[in-house]
């Protein structure tokens, strides 16, 4: 500073972290000295920082949220579908049609539906025509 140079540095002083800048000003044989708390100039940062890791935390939660409602809606069908065939259609059972929540769906999962139900309906037509003949 004396010898009219400009320069930044750290120090500590009184336990706490602290931020030093000085430069001459000009026309004159002064220096300007500034100093600031390592914790105040770092404060928008961490402020920042703590922001961002709630805005993550609340996307991810809303994320997770997500992926357990789409895979409900994908597989709640299947487990409805598988249970149908291993259950009712495995023993006999062709009386079990899908409702249109099901059916009326336009991707996969109605048409698996759609066709389970036209499995269920055919297969109950063969066999009662198959009891009328045998009558």
């Amino acid at each position: 500073m004396i010898a009219g140079e400009s320069s930044v540095g750290k120090y500590s002083f009184e336990g706490h972290d602290r931020f030093l800048a000085y430069s001459p000003i000009p026309g004159t044989d002064w220096s300007l000295a500034v100093t600031m708390d390592k914790t105040e100039a770092f404060a928008g940062i961490t402020a920042l920082r703590n922001i961002l890791f709630i805005v993550t935390l609340l996307l991810a939660l809303l994320g997770l949220g997500l992926a357990y409602v789409i895979g409900r809606r994908i597989g709640q069908p299947i487990a409805i579908a598988t249970q149908q065939a291993e259950g009712e259609l495995a023993q006999g059972i062709f009386t079990r049609i899908l409702d249109e929540d099901w059916t009326g769906r336009q991707d996969e999962i109605g048409g698996l539906s759609r066709a389970f139900n036209a499995i269920n309906q055919n297969l109950s037509r063969t066999i009662r025509k198959i009891a009328d003949l045998t009558q």
